[in-house]
């Protein structure tokens, strides 16, 4: 028996298809509207400000983040800005706000505990157990439009077991004494420098002991071209000795701002 279709009638397998397509485009559209929040926050989740680095905040200002610390038990973050305001038109006062980002936006509340021109401590309370970033943003109080975002980021974060009360000496010791190992990495890194150059010297050294060395066995040509190869390798050596030179000044400076740091930590210590 044969069975006959009206014109235009769609297929009951095609009906099938494109109610179930339909289906599909519905469940992304939602997936996609719920998800959003996570996938956009993620997508900056790896977003962090380095620790002891300057930040510009304006052309005459910059702010360093000294230490940021987490208490998932208090569900607290504690900052630690330093402040350097080039200006030196007494303008120290700044204002911060905060937000989280995880499944949700979130804003933060910032307290700020300890205030002073060149160093503020803060502390964001009610942080959502599941962010995964934070952005801190510091404004001068009297132009807002001079800013700058922080980032901090749940993978790198320091955690600690509890954010203890301190008083303004003992931050500034803190910030000091995270200053002297920053000084006494970047003094190690400029030994290793010196070390690689100094290898680097004494080989050139050695060929070009060699080279001179061939030149009695060479022709007048060779000979030419060898004490061109020698000068380029003088001027080779004489680049290195000044690596190795700048280094060293560098580490001289470093140097003594470890012993100042060390005596202000001493006289602060003195004084509480």
């Amino acid at each position: 028996m044969k069975y006959s279709r009206k014109r235009g009638e769609i297929p009951r397998d095609e009906k099938n298809i494109q109610l179930a397509m339909w289906i599909i485009y519905i469940v992304l559209f939602y997936l996609f509207f719920f998800l959003s929040p996570w996938i956009f926050s993620n997508a900056s989740e790896y977003r962090l400000t380095p620790i002891g680095i300057e930040q510009s905040l304006s052309s005459q200002r910059s702010v360093t983040v000294n230490a940021w610390t987490y208490s998932a038990s208090q569900r607290t973050m504690e900052v630690q800005l330093g402040f350097i305001n080039s200006a030196y038109d007494g303008d120290n006062d700044y204002v911060f706000s905060a937000i989280s980002n995880g499944l949700s936006v979130t804003n933060l509340d910032v307290e700020i505990v300890i205030q002073s021109n060149d160093l503020y401590v803060l502390q964001i309370h009610d942080v959502p157990s599941n962010y995964t970033q934070v952005r801190l943003t510091v404004s001068l109080k009297s132009n807002r439009t001079e800013s700058v975002n922080l980032f901090s980021n749940k993978l790198d974060i320091t955690p600690v077991s509890r954010i203890e009360e301190k008083t303004e000496t003992e931050y500034r010791i803190e910030s000091l004494e995270r200053r002297i190992e920053t000084y006494n990495a970047s003094i190690e890194e400029l030994n290793n420098v010196i070390d690689e150059a100094t290898i680097r010297v004494e080989n050139l050294r050695i060929e070009i002991e060699e080279l001179k060395a061939a030149e009695a066995y060479q022709t007048a040509a060779e000979v030419s071209k060898t004490e061109t190869t020698i000068s380029q390798r003088e001027g080779t050596i004489a680049t290195e000795l000044n690596t190795i030179d700048n280094a060293q000044k560098e580490i001289d400076e470093y140097s003594a701002r470890i012993d100042l740091a060390a005596q202000e930590i001493s006289d602060l210590r003195e004084e509480q």
